[in-house]
């Protein structure tokens, strides 16, 4: 399943939220926060609606620790709406769910993604351009595929220290390789690192040592 289409981005309650062709909607709210080279907002939501023979679907995407992790899925079905076909949910709907599962969250994280805008803080474009949506999913794929390697303060501390030996102009390269990661999940651990006060917060426009 794409994401890909006509989304109309408009605010429903203070919500952000980003109508799109076909039903579904992405929703999104809170601070922006760093996932890799780009920024997702610390709560975001995918809907779809119930059709004949299809529950609706609800996933909800919270960012901890840099990371976009899928903390709610829940289908259901109301029986008291015209369109149901009273046969409620089924193996074969959680089936078909699983099958585009990650995919779907890709997308929805893309749909939600922002880019920094050279001032500190994070811009997004509407409508997003379908190029732009193949770049963020691939950060996306590269931060989410980090989920299986544990962050932990003794990660990080490796991560500080390599930082610092490091020489001007190559340190997320030189953390990138002494861990075996992209450039971009280097920048994550360095992000992290300083969260943690393992290193110094930075400063626009000058490296913090």
């Amino acid at each position: 399943m794409s994401l890909a289409g006509n989304p109309l981005a408009r605010l429903e309650d203070g919500v952000f939220v980003v109508v799109l062709r076909g039903g579904g909607m992405v929703g999104f709210d809170g601070e922006v926060v760093p996932v890799g080279d780009r920024g997702i907002p610390r709560l975001v939501s995918y809907e779809r609606p119930a059709t004949p023979g299809s529950p609706a679907l609800e996933l909800v995407i919270e960012v901890v620790d840099g990371l976009p992790v899928v903390t709610t899925v829940k289908l259901s079905v109301d029986l008291t709406e015209k369109n149901a076909d009273g046969r409620g949910c089924r193996a074969t709907d959680v089936k078909d769910t699983a099958s585009g599962f990650e995919a779907l969250v890709e997308d929805a994280l893309a749909m939600a993604t922002f880019v920094p805008d050279g001032k500190g803080g994070w811009k997004r474009g509407w409508p997003q351009p379908e190029a732009t949506r193949r770049r963020n999913r691939k950060g996306v794929q590269e931060a989410r595929a980090e989920l299986r390697r544990k962050v932990t303060p003794e990660l990080l501390q490796l991560v500080a220290q390599t930082y610092r030996q490091a020489g001007d102009g190559g340190r997320n390269a030189a953390v990138a390789r002494s861990f075996g990661v992209s450039e971009r999940t280097a920048g994550r651990y360095i992000q992290l690192a300083r969260e943690q006060e393992l290193l110094p917060a930075t400063t626009q426009g000058k490296v913090a040592l």
